[in-house]
């Protein structure tokens, strides 16, 4: 008996190695290559979502609420929504007064969004396979940048800020949890929090804050926001 439980142990110390050496050679992969991945494994998982339970119809709530408002208050005409994943909860909202471009790293994605939503009903949606750390942007009135720099390395999340404001466009709504001081590395579950006024953003005072009410984990990021930035404040 003491025999096998050894020997359970040891697989189990095995498959935790094994589980840490491919997460590494994921993070060391290249940003086309890492999302493609997830795409092609089913998605974040946790929700009918392919960008996990942080899209569903319940974590969204207060977006789709606000972004209307957003769009309303501010005058937008035009908007591009990187990454835009599956639409799967921005499908439900009216844009017919707004010129939208989703973009997105995996060409999949992208050709399934052609598929579903290109140029249908009022609203005209087209969508552009792009590297939001390096290709060149759209300049538009809004972009939005929903759950996206959580998932990148820092060097990379700086690079994609940079990207933003060279595109020229005007606003900046994008993911932050607001109750953290610190921003960590990115680790092995690809993933962890970021408030965009510390190092190494030090974003200033946004002009909206919009609390999303994430419920998540036991209500572990109730602090998670999307906030709203002229680009041009940014330095």
């Amino acid at each position: 008996m003491k025999s096998i439980q050894y020997l359970r142990k040891i697989w189990c110390v095995k498959d935790h190695l094994r589980y840490k050496l491919d997460r590494y050679r994921f993070l060391r992969s290249n940003l086309k290559t890492q999302f493609t991945s997830i795409f092609n494994e089913g998605g974040f998982g946790g929700s009918p979502s392919l960008s996990g339970a942080g899209s569903d119809m319940e974590q969204t709530m207060v977006v789709r609420s606000e972004l209307p408002r957003i769009i309303q208050k501010y005058s937008i005409k035009s908007m591009l929504d990187v990454p835009c994943g599956d639409m799967y909860w921005l499908q439900s909202i009216n844009l017919s007064t707004v010129d939208y471009i989703g973009a997105d790293i995996v060409d999949e994605l992208i050709k399934l969004n052609i598929m579903k939503f290109g140029e249908s009903g009022k609203s005209k949606k087209n969508f552009l396979l792009l590297d939001m750390c390096k290709d060149k942007l759209p300049l538009v009135d809004l972009i939005l940048c929903r759950d996206c720099l959580i998932h990148l390395k820092l060097s990379d999340a700086k690079l994609a800020i940079q990207n933003l404001k060279n595109s020229g466009s005007k606003w900046l709504l994008t993911t932050t949890y607001t109750s953290r001081n610190t921003n960590d590395e990115i680790g092995l579950n690809f993933f962890r929090p970021l408030n965009l006024q510390y190092p190494p953003f030090s974003f200033p005072k946004p002009v909206e804050l919009i609390n999303e009410n994430c419920t998540l984990d036991d209500n572990k990021y109730q602090d998670k926001s999307l906030g709203l930035w002229r680009l041009s404040d940014i330095s």
